[in-house]
């Protein structure tokens, strides 16, 4: 059985309410930060795990196929 999450597209959804929340957090990472790859991925995962429950992943993630913007 094929994954309804990847075969159906959900996976587009979530990536791209999670790179819009990212984007909308402002100034999260520090010069130092963003100059080490590691510090910069455990800051974004942090952001992500914070957010994930409350509606950032899990709206997108419902058996409804994603809405195509106009």
């Amino acid at each position: 059985m094929k994954s309804n999450f990847f075969y159906g597209g959900h996976y587009q959804a979530v990536a791209a309410s999670i790179e819009d929340y990212i984007n909308s957090v402002p100034e999260f990472l520090s010069a130092q930060t963003a100059r080490s790859t590691r510090a910069a991925g455990d800051a974004i995962e942090g952001l992500i795990a914070d957010r994930f429950d409350t509606g950032v992943v899990k709206s997108s993630c419902s058996r409804d196929p994603p809405q195509t913007p106009p």
